[in-house]
């Protein structure tokens, strides 16, 4: 995936994404019963979105919107497409690091270390999988979370940790409702 900037000028960013996965997705049958596993749709599915950034003082806004359109894959089947939407509001405690980024300073009087503090909105919809031409009622979902989180960033590396509670649980069918999710990262910068 890429993301291509379009717009520059006054703190403000627009930038548009676009990519492919590949079919890297696997098949096999399961140890435990009679049914195949399948993780990943087996096809190319091309993605695209648009993303939007506003930066004052020590907050950023970042708003962004992404749809994988999933082809058919394997068996003929259909695994849906899905479509993200985030909105994130930070605030940088401590420039430096990998979050100097829009910081005008010189780069002698910034520190190797950065920390900031954000929260915001993640949802995410999954259209419902489509088998042998018929469409599985008990899946597909719509959910959205509430975010919380902190990046520390230490020169090119960043570290983010995010903790997601579920807000909005609209399955479809019979399905077990979302957890929380906590989710730790690595980030190099070029």
């Amino acid at each position: 995936m890429g993301t291509f900037n379009l717009y520059s000028k006054n703190n403000v960013n627009f930038a548009l994404q676009a990519g492919i996965e590949l079919p890297t997705g696997i098949q096999k049958n399961s140890n435990f019963d009679n049914t195949t596993v399948i993780i990943g749709s087996g096809s190319y599915d091309p993605m695209a979105g648009i993303l939007f950034s506003k930066h004052w003082n020590k907050m950023t806004f970042v708003g962004n919107v992404l749809y994988k359109y999933t082809s058919t894959g394997f068996q003929d089947n259909y695994y849906g497409s899905i479509a993200i939407q985030n909105a994130t509001l930070s605030y940088k405690i401590k420039a430096g690091g990998r979050l100097n980024t829009i910081d005008k300073r010189e780069e002698k009087e910034i520190s190797n270390f950065g920390w900031s503090i954000f929260g915001g909105y993640y949802g995410e919809w999954l259209d419902k999988i489509k088998e042998d031409d018929a469409i599985d009622e008990n899946s597909g979902y719509y959910l959205g979370f509430a975010n919380l989180g902190t990046n520390l960033s230490y020169k090119k590396w960043s570290f983010p940790l995010t903790l997601s509670l579920p807000i909005i649980n609209g399955m479809n069918g019979t399905q077990n409702d979302s957890g929380f999710r906590l989710r730790i990262g690595i980030i190099r910068s070029l």
